[in-house]
């Protein structure tokens, strides 16, 4: 279940349930989608402890399990799941994670044969037998929480609203394969690679308006540690922070570079694609891989506002309010490689496409500014393939001598 051409799937959590268990299997939903798998599985227990048969409970008991590692106990609801409902294709890929989390990979190559049964062209099931045959753990993480009430249709899927009404939060997408930072706790994900990052004010005169960014006077660079490969695009909400300490005393501010890599090697910015925004002393927007400039525009729309061009910090926004065009701005850049298409967003609207057949087969995201401060309000990244690593990045060469304690 992917989202845009990675596949998304449409789900009404409530259009299909019926019962004593509804609410809370509602309730269950939302913690799962929230993150609070504890809260999930309690709830879900009760949906169940009220309604035994509902499958779609037990199949969300199942991923609640998973997510806290309880695979055994995910398995037993699983094969519930797929006695009652044998074309899901969804359970029986889940099922497949949960015996090749637990070692047992028959079971584990069974389900996932039984995927492409009844969907040949399954990624995720392939990926899972490329894994086995290979002798490598699966890395098993559920996807996060949508809800397959509709049987399995594909692969690929598009959703076209055409004025549908709904009542609040019945309706959502959500997506297996996109990983989403709005940066509410530890990035644990992120490496940082020049500069200096922490939560700090966006503005100098308002420290209270605290978000998670970087600034440094040379290369201030934040690394995704996760490895990507085929079809990738990160949407990035940023903006330039206010009060550096090097900046001209009156404007505080380095308007240039916010910036997006793809397919990056770690701490390398010049392996794979760079997407630069108001680049080259914030004149120029960009598309290159490495020193090679696949396209460019100096088109006002697809740059920052420049301090020269009539004081921008001093124009009044659409409410009348003054340093609305620049000081209070978010940009939402996105970054997409499709193929052998590369497209850059600025906004919304299409600022540079450029076809190139490279680079490598894999690699990481970075943002990252040059001599300037970048705050991160939300960053996603939706993903076809995300190569899993099989050699641990620590290794002990020799254990170490524990001190006698007498």
């Amino acid at each position: 279940m992917r989202c845009g051409w990675l596949a998304a799937v449409l789900w009404a959590a409530g259009a299909a349930l019926a019962g004593p268990a509804d609410e809370a299997l509602q309730a269950g939903l939302a913690a799962l989608r929230a993150g609070r798998a504890e809260a999930a599985l309690a709830k879900l227990d009760a949906a169940l402890a009220a309604e035994p048969e509902h499958l779609v409970a037990r199949y969300w008991r199942a991923r609640a399990e998973a997510e806290l590692g309880r695979w055994q106990a995910a398995v037993d609801d699983l094969i519930a799941v797929v006695r009652g409902k044998p074309e899901s294709v969804a359970s029986w890929l889940d099922l497949g994670r949960a015996y090749q989390a637990l070692g047992r990979g028959r079971e584990a190559r069974s389900a996932a044969e039984q995927v492409l049964a009844l969907e040949p062209g399954n990624r995720d099931a392939k990926a899972v037998l490329k894994l086995l045959d290979a002798g490598a753990p699966a890395a098993a993480k559920p996807p996060r929480a949508s809800e397959p009430s509709q049987p399995d249709i594909g692969w690929r899927m598009a959703v076209e609203p055409g004025g549908l009404r709904v009542a609040d939060s019945s309706v959502g997408v959500e997506s297996r394969q996109v990983y989403d930072y709005t940066f509410g706790a530890a990035p644990t994900d992120w490496e940082p690679l020049g500069g200096e990052w922490a939560i700090t004010s966006r503005f100098a005169c308002e420290p209270e308006w605290s978000f998670f960014g970087g600034q440094g006077r040379g290369i201030c660079a934040l690394w995704n540690k996760r490895l990507f490969t085929g079809d990738l695009a990160v949407e990035a909400y940023v903006s330039f922070k206010h009060g550096l300490p090097w900046a001209d005393e009156r404007w505080f501010y380095v308007p240039s570079d916010l910036d997006i890599n793809l397919f990056s090697r770690r701490g390398d910015l010049s392996s794979g694609y760079s997407f630069i925004y108001s680049g080259l002393n914030g004149s120029t927007t960009m598309i290159r891989r490495g020193d090679k400039v696949l396209c460019a525009t100096t088109d006002d729309r697809f740059r920052a506002p420049q301090f020269s061009d009539d004081n921008p910090l001093y124009q009044a926004d659409e409410q009348g309010r003054p340093y609305g065009v620049f000081h209070r701005r978010w940009w939402r850049l996105e970054a997409r490689r499709v193929g052998s298409r590369l497209i850059f967003l600025v906004d919304g609207e299409k600022a540079l496409q450029a076809d190139d057949p490279g680079p490598p087969a894999d690699g990481q995201v970075a943002l990252w500014t040059m001599g300037s401060g970048m705050m991160v309000a939300r960053i996603r990244i939706a993903y076809e393939h995300e190569v899993v690593t099989l050699v641990p990045k620590v290794t002990a060469e020799r254990p170490a001598a524990l001190p006698d304690t007498g």
